[in-house]
């Protein structure tokens, strides 16, 4: 009997393992860093920045141009994620009041997210 449970909670681990690399994989693939320069002056010139502020474990609501700046400031006591629903940007795990910026997607549309560590947390990003 030892064994078996030994075995599951090796298993276990091992998925719990596999699932937070793959998250940190993806964002390091969907979020656009913030070095990338739009690629021309009347794109830059166009592109307004966006908030999404985290804070008492709710996002809030922000709209932004297609390809602009989003800061995302978590001013929770606990870590977060904004993972878009359709992988169009993702975070990774954002530490209790660090900040991170990332490209909004660059075809308009209402993309809504969650927090990949509180999956009852969602929230939407409008691109225009």
């Amino acid at each position: 009997m030892t064994a078996r449970i030994t075995g599951s909670l090796v298993v276990c681990g091992a998925a719990a393992a596999f699932t937070a690399g793959a998250l940190i994989v993806n964002a390091a693939a969907d979020a656009t860093p913030v070095s990338a320069a739009p690629t021309s002056a009347a794109a830059a010139a166009g592109a307004a920045s966006a908030t999404v502020v985290i804070k008492d474990f709710t996002f809030r609501r922000a709209t932004v141009k297609a390809g602009a700046t989003v800061n995302v400031t978590n001013r929770d006591g606990v870590s977060h994620t904004v993972t878009a629903d359709a992988n169009a940007f993702n975070t990774g795990p954002l530490k209790a009041g660090a900040s991170v910026t990332l490209r909004a997607p660059t075809k308009p549309g209402i993309y809504t997210f969650f927090c990949a560590i509180h999956p009852d947390m969602k929230g939407t990003l409008v691109v225009k």
